[in-house]
């Protein structure tokens, strides 16, 4: 993960969740790395969820900032990750089956 942070109201710069160390962890990443996306979460309080993704050459930067801006009140947060990162056990929403290499989904057999 390269960034994961909670809004802290003892904080003495509340106007972002993304400090200037922050934003350059995620650029170095970006530009060092081969595969070079990634995926950020901000919460908003308990109000809402926004996703996002970017690469070093996108235009979603705006966004990104501006929802960190958004979400540095009570109960925020943002976590930034490299993007191949969201497809491991970690970070799995659901305990689910797969599909495998070529698309195939297991089926589950029952016998009596």
């Amino acid at each position: 993960m390269l960034v994961d942070n909670k809004f802290q109201a003892t904080s003495t710069s509340s106007d972002s969740l993304l400090s200037a160390s922050d934003l350059a962890k995620v650029v170095n990443y970006l530009t060092e790395s081969e595969l070079n996306e990634i995926f950020a979460i901000t919460s908003i309080g308990s109000e809402r969820l926004e996703a996002f993704m970017a690469s070093l050459d996108s235009s979603d930067w705006e966004p990104l900032l501006d929802a960190a801006r958004r979400a540095a009140v009570s109960g925020g947060s943002i976590c930034v990750l490299p993007f191949t990162q969201i497809d491991s056990p970690e970070f799995y929403l659901a305990d689910a089956k797969r599909p495998n290499e070529m698309g195939e989904v297991p089926v589950k057999v029952f016998i009596e």
